[in-house]
């Protein structure tokens, strides 16, 4: 929350499971059962593997997580960003095939941590993008941060990479 003079600003974020997507609004139902509203214009930032304006992209059962400003009196919310079925993982890479890398997760994470264990597949495609290192660079034993569409199931750990990010 901001406090401006005469004005106070709040940023809200939330999300769910998406039921209903419009060009206005967009509406989520989280696991607890509760119903989230999102206003879209045409400055809302929509991430759905890539980045879009309109929300024609969004699918029914997408797994959003969105962030707005809160209108008052009736606090409504309207949406700055809105990321649909985002998924990122860390970890070791165990082997790399012309179209994927298999990572084995959060390698040295401790025992009782959240993050989630054992083996992500992430896919690769020609708009992959290597913030550090390139494509070449992709060697089993580096580190690896990768973060994209999640494919299939939600939940599943096979993805579509948008960014890779190497480390020594």
């Amino acid at each position: 929350m901001y406090l401006e003079p005469h004005h106070v600003r709040e940023i809200r974020s939330c999300g769910g499971g998406l039921i209903a997507a419009a060009p206005d609004p967009v509406t989520t139902r989280s696991d607890c059962g509760k119903t989230f509203v999102i206003h879209a214009n045409p400055s809302t930032i929509i991430w759905r593997g890539e980045i879009f304006h309109a929300t024609s992209v969004l699918r029914r059962g997408d797994d959003i997580t969105a962030s707005g400003m809160v209108h008052y009196p009736d606090e409504h919310l309207t949406g700055e960003e809105i990321w649909a079925n985002l998924k990122a993982t860390e970890g070791v890479i165990r082997k790399v095939l012309p179209d994927r890398i298999i990572v084995d997760q959060y390698h040295g994470a401790e025992k009782h941590s959240a993050y989630p264990r054992g083996r992500a597949t992430v896919m690769l495609d020609a708009h992959t993008r290597y913030v550090d290192g390139a494509r070449a660079d992709r060697k089993a034993g580096r580190s690896i941060r990768a973060v994209g569409l999640e494919i299939g199931k939600h939940g599943t750990s096979r993805f579509l990479a948008s960014t890779i990010t190497l480390y020594e």
